[in-house]
């Protein structure tokens, strides 16, 4: 077996060196710098996009902040009309309900007035009935002149 023949052992490590060798400085001089130009520019990109992404989450938070103080007021302004509305529309109920209640009290008048009217006239008939049933009745019992049968 030639691998375990010693003649050939010098042959073999010198082009192993020299192989390895080449293979080094090809490595060192070609691949490397490759690498290390491809990690250093990836290392710049990834900065940034982390300066970029901060400087963005920075205007977020400031536009949260803004939208934070935007709500307070609108909360605020929200309120004011909920009570002015609230106080509008109590004082329209209450003037609605003072005119109906106006109304009501000038029909209830009226209406007493009616009652009262029709009152007087049905007395006014009754009285006029009473007198005339008065009058027929004193006239059918009273005795005619003819016709006086007294015994005394």
């Amino acid at each position: 077996m030639p691998q375990f023949n010693f003649a050939n052992y010098t042959g073999q490590i010198f082009w192993m060196l020299i192989s390895f060798g080449i293979l080094f400085l090809c490595v060192n001089y070609f691949i490397f710098p490759l690498f290390h130009t491809i990690f250093a520019t990836r290392t710049q990109i990834v900065q940034k996009h982390l300066r970029q992404a901060e400087k963005i989450n920075k205007e977020a938070e400031k536009l949260a902040q803004q939208l934070q103080e935007k709500n307070v007021l609108t909360e605020r302004k929200f309120s004011f009309l909920l009570a002015k509305t609230r106080n509008t529309s109590q004082e329209n109920m209450r003037e609605t309900l003072e005119k109906d209640r106006k109304r009501c009290n000038q029909r209830f008048k009226k209406m007493l007035a009616q009652l009262q009217t029709v009152e007087d006239t049905l007395k006014t008939a009754m009285s006029d009935w009473g007198l005339r049933l008065q009058n027929n009745f004193i006239a059918k019992t009273k005795p005619s002149k003819g016709n006086n049968k007294c015994k005394a």
